[in-house]
Formats: structure tokens, C-alpha cells, sequence
């Protein structure tokens, strides 16, 4: 199984690589917003894991499903920039992430 993974930070790059090995996933990682013009970056994939900056409205998922996409996973707790309607009509799964609300330390007082 192959991941497209855009917007990957410089902190973030070592989880990801460890996680990819743990559960056996190739990935294909960007820093790049996920866009109209690089969609085919996600050529071969079967998901695609974002953050928050790009908008991925009817086109860009209509361009990830005819690449064979079918997951979508956003790396935030929000989902507002992804047109939920859109994908589920394609049958294209999204989810998003969780926190739990300690999840940050708080500064010492």
C-alpha cells in the first residue's frame, strides 16, 4: 500500500518514515500544498494524508479518485477545507485527526 503524504514538515518527516515501516507502507512524501497541478504526485496511491493550507474542493478529489485514491486523511482536527459532500458522493473515505485535550503541555506557572 502506497500513501501520498503533502505538506510534511521537517518535524514531523521521522514519525512518519517509522510509522510507514511499523505497518509495512510505502510512502511518497512533499512539502508541497496539495494542488490541482501536482495531484499526479499521487499517482499509484491509495491515500492521501494533508494538512490544512491547500483547498480540496470537487476537482481535486474528481483528479484523486480517477488516480485510484480512496482515502483521504487530514492531518488536523478540522475538516473545513475538504468538500466532505463531494468525497462521499465519489465514495472517496476521509477522516481527520483527534487530540485529547492534554495532549499539549502547558508551561510551568
Amino acid at each position: 500500500m502506497k500513501i501520498m503524504v503533502y505538506e510534511a514538515r521537517p518535524d514531523e518527516r521521522a514519525d512518519l518514515e517509522k510509522q510507514a515501516a511499523l505497518h509495512g507502507v510505502e510512502l511518497s512524501v512533499t512539502d508541497a500544498v496539495p494542488t490541482l497541478e501536482n495531484a499526479s504526485l499521487a499517482a499509484g496511491c491509495i491515500g492521501v494524508s494533508i494538512l490544512g493550507q491547500g483547498c480540496i474542493d470537487a476537482a481535486l478529489l474528481d483528479a484523486y479518485h480517477a488516480l485510484g485514491i480512496r482515502y483521504l486523511s487530514t492531518r488536523t482536527i478540522g475538516y473545513d477545507h475538504i468538500d466532505l459532500d463531494h468525497a462521499r458522493s465519489i465514495g472517496l473515505r476521509v477522516c481527520s485527526a483527534s487530540y485529547a485535550p492534554t495532549a499539549w503541555p502547558t508551561s510551568p506557572s
